[in-house]
């Protein structure tokens, strides 16, 4: 099923802080987010970048009474979710939309491309 199909009113992404889960992504925040879903997060480095009661909610220690607390908070306060959902999205479409970096990126391969192709690539 699609995410945005689940109309969920709550995202959350729990992950332990532990060597496996930093090589993860923050990819599961990206889709809350470009779909305007409110997230509680882990407080771990796959959603280092995102600022806590500025565009999501992180338990200040990864335990039980922790993401009780912080899920709370988003469940009882529309305004909260609504704020945050809001400040997400426009972090996602300023930061991560590939239209905003694919110029930029083009010129870079094409570059590196060249190097190569005309044998000014060390290797």
């Amino acid at each position: 099923a699609c995410l945005g199909a689940l109309d969920l009113d709550i995202g959350i992404a729990p992950l332990e802080n532990n060597g496996f889960n930093k090589g993860k992504s923050n990819r599961k925040i990206l889709e809350y987010s470009i779909l305007r879903i409110p997230a509680v997060v882990s407080p771990c480095l796959p959603y280092k970048e995102w600022e806590h009661e500025k565009v999501c909610l992180k338990p200040e220690k990864n335990s039980h009474y922790n993401w009780v607390r912080e899920l709370s908070r988003m469940i009882e306060n529309k305004g909260l979710r609504n704020e945050l959902s809001e400040a997400a999205h426009n972090q996602v479409l300023r930061e991560h939309d590939i239209n905003t970096y694919i110029k930029e990126r083009a010129e870079t391969y094409y570059k590196i491309y060249d190097e190569v192709k005309n044998g000014r690539c060390k290797t």
